[in-house]
């Protein structure tokens, strides 16, 4: 059933699945709390959601929720965000079935927007193409596909001989047949809130985990006939979901080339790109040179002309202009215009350098102005 309200008009909200205790991890840190580049995974999605469209957001998260509104706090998000507890680990359907709970409250003339903690790639972009995708065609459910060379642990796309969707299988119900099939499941969805409503009455556990699965509810709204829309990401890199620390070291690096790309189409001159660490909140102006060995993390800023590294270390500092750091470490600092620091210079926090200021090498620069 397509609703008489256009699509276009209804409010969207955000849900983002983070209740998974994440155990592959092995660490007592929950999976969607790791960092990568500065910002935790969770962190990540939030900022990958387009904020003049999402209204709220509404985080499932599992026991330990203190530790998520902390992160959530320490973002500048520009959307509401509420929490809300998934009390018992019963699958991705059970979880989303705790966030409709709370949004049906509000009406159920609206869409909402599902994914995961865990997929930290995500482009703001490529969500506002996906979100159009739904809107526009009037679809009852939109949901995020990629093709892929290897698609082990995904959920497959099964299509009809029309090629349309008929349903998705899980990589653990899986016949041999269907685990060749390369379509997969983003786990990302558009939902017209009333039907899902209705579809997750019928979902059971009656699969291999013995869990609600969200996928079901694509089964039963294809039974009923709703309107249904595939958005294939163009790059699915995009998708990739962290849940081992092997993973997480991948979409680290997927994430240190994206920025260490954006810094040098924007004039900043990374000499080895491979060999340069920059954290997603660094900001670097113009002409800017980060030689092999460097170290940009924290709200760090470098001011035009300057050259940082070989070699060097740069947390939570403010650098001016033409200012050269060379095999050096600073912490939470200030250094002015002009200035040289290194070799091999230690600057502790809340110095402040001013302007064409020699540091001397071998030494550490404390905030009571006595080199050690």
């Amino acid at each position: 059933m397509i609703s008489d309200k256009p699509l276009s008009q209804r409010p969207i909200y955000g849900v983002v699945l983070a209740a998974g205790e994440g155990t592959r991890m092995k660490s007592s840190v929950p999976k969607p709390l790791h960092k990568i580049c500065g910002r935790s995974l969770l962190g990540h999605v939030l900022f990958s959601l387009p904020s003049k469209i999402v209204e709220k957001v509404i985080i499932v998260v599992g026991s330990n929720s203190e530790d998520f509104v902390q992160e959530v706090q320490s973002l500048s998000l520009e959307f509401e965000v509420v929490f809300v507890e998934q009390t018992l680990k019963r699958g991705t359907a059970d979880a989303v079935a705790v966030a409709v709970e709370y949004l049906s409250k509000i009406g159920q003339e609206i869409d909402i927007l599902v994914l995961s903690a865990d997929t930290p790639l995500l482009k703001t972009s490529t969500l506002e193409s996906f979100i159009d995708t739904h809107r526009n065609n009037s679809y009852d459910c939109t949901l995020m596909t990629a093709l892929v060379d290897d698609p082990f642990g995904y959920g497959r796309i099964i299509r009809n001989k029309n090629q349309d969707v008929e349903k998705i299988v899980e990589q653990t119900d899986a016949d041999d047949f269907e685990k060749q099939i390369r379509e997969i499941n983003a786990g990302i969805y558009c939902f017209y809130l009333a039907e899902l409503i209705t579809s997750l009455s019928f979902i059971s556990p009656d699969n291999a985990q013995n869990e609600y699965y969200l996928t079901d509810v694509i089964q039963h709204q294809v039974s009923k006939q709703l309107s249904m829309g595939v958005f294939c990401v163009p790059d699915p890199i995009e998708i990739y979901g962290v849940n081992n620390k092997l993973q997480l070291s991948f979409a680290q690096t997927a994430m240190r080339e994206r920025i260490n790309q954006t810094w040098i189409q924007n004039g900043v001159h990374i000499v080895d790109p491979s060999n340069a660490y920059i954290d997603i909140q660094v900001i670097l102006d113009q002409d800017v040179v980060i030689l092999p060995g460097s170290i940009l993390s924290g709200q760090t800023q470098v001011g035009a002309g300057s050259q940082i590294g070989p070699n060097s270390e740069l947390n939570n500092c403010i650098i001016g202009q033409r200012a050269v750091i060379n095999h050096s470490a600073l912490q939470n600092c200030q250094v002015g215009p002009n200035c040289k620091v290194g070799p091999f210079t230690v600057i502790e926090a809340n110095v402040v350098l001013d302007e064409g200021t020699v540091g001397a090498s071998f030494s550490t620069i404390s905030s009571n102005n006595n080199n050690k």
